[in-house]
């Protein structure tokens, strides 16, 4: 069983997973290798999910925590913690965007963008 402390190494480890796939994601795209590109979205994608589960179980019952930081660490910390705050707020309605593929100009070819609350996207057809 995985304790309330390990869930901070958990969560790192679950968005560092989730960065990697990304990029191999769009390595593979890049390359037209499609199979192994959607392989990689849906990872990062779950990845992504069980990051979110063990990060609302964590603060539900760790609480919210202060920043104790000072000198030029306080400004830095807050800049990253608002930009983060108002880009998470901001994405919310991505999931029902919808992007064309690069190339192409055909209703069929467009893809929906998946991100809701993630830190990550994952992209799927469009239904026709």
């Amino acid at each position: 069983m995985i304790s309330l402390v390990d869930l901070p190494t958990l969560n790192a480890t679950l968005n560092g997973t989730s960065a990697v796939l990304l990029a191999l994601g769009y390595f593979f795209i890049r390359r037209k290798q499609v199979n192994f590109h959607k392989a990689c979205m849906t990872g990062a994608f779950v990845t992504s999910t069980l990051f979110l589960v063990s990060y609302l179980i964590y603060h539900y019952h760790a609480g919210s925590r202060s920043f104790s930081g000072v000198g030029w660490t306080r400004p830095v910390y807050f800049a990253i913690l608002i930009s983060h705050t108002v880009l998470a707020t901001v994405i919310v309605p991505l999931p029902s965007s919808r992007w064309r593929a690069p190339g192409e100009d055909t209703l069929n070819s467009t893809v929906i963008l998946l991100v809701g609350p993630f830190p990550s996207g994952c992209m799927f057809p469009s239904p026709a």
